[in-house]
């Protein structure tokens, strides 16, 4: 039916972009990354100077930039990720909760990508933020990206707390694949634990031995000033 509506682009000339992102949505479903991003760019050619008014929570502008985000962030191309996620955030609408979290997770994941791990987590933190504060779950994909973030900070206990609560926000069990990251992010964390046990025990074992050097010290000391006294 796009197709169709494709055809009579002349009659409906101010919903070509509609048309086109709708179309690389239904790409994007079935996983066809080039049609995907091909329709995305015939959106973004048309879509210049024109105001279309919709009831979708983004703007068809904002569906452009985050259709890119998606696209390059699969393609591994950070640096465009991070370029249209700061255009999708310096944009008009500035009380869209959806447009601050998306641009805030895309900022997240395009930094994590270029392993700036610091920024990443600047973002993540702002998203989480907006998510949990929010009346619904907007988007729990970021729970997935802030358990990865922590976990390549070494903050273990983080990650697997919020690996946790993207399993269970999402109501279904992970995949294999998410389950087998879940058991190595917990067992991370709990060698973490061990050996700060571990670490806390020798230091204070090695007080110990300082004071009861420093005691003998003392006795040995007083025991001269004794023996050796005027």
């Amino acid at each position: 039916y796009l197709k169709k509506a494709e055809a009579h682009f002349d009659v409906f000339n101010d919903q070509r972009a509609l048309i086109y992102i709708h179309m690389a949505e239904a790409y994007r479903g079935k996983n066809d990354l080039p049609n995907f991003y091909f329709y995305t760019r015939k959106a973004q050619e048309v879509i210049h100077g024109e105001t279309i008014v919709t009831e979708s929570k983004y703007s068809p502008w904002q569906s452009v930039l985050f259709n890119l985000c998606e696209y390059f962030s699969i393609k591994k191309v950070p640096d465009s990720v991070i370029f249209y996620a700061q255009q999708s955030l310096n944009g008009e609408d500035k009380t869209n909760p959806h447009l601050h979290l998306n641009s805030y997770i895309y900022l997240a994941d395009g930094y994590y990508q270029l392993n700036k791990l610091n920024k990443a987590k600047e973002y993540a933190l702002l998203a989480l933020h907006i998510n949990q504060n929010s009346d619904e779950s907007l988007d729990n994909r970021i729970y997935l990206i802030a358990s990865q973030i922590f976990e390549d900070l070494g903050d273990y206990k983080q990650s697997l707390k919020y690996l946790q609560v993207y399993s269970q926000r999402n109501a279904v069990s992970l995949d294999v694949k998410k389950s087998r990251a879940f058991n190595e992010i917990e067992g991370k964390y709990r060698t973490a634990e061990k050996d700060k046990q571990i670490a806390q025990k020798q230091l204070m074992l090695t007080q110990s031995q300082n004071k009861l050097h420093e005691k003998n010290l003392w006795l040995t000391t007083s025991k001269g000033l004794v023996k050796f006294g005027p």
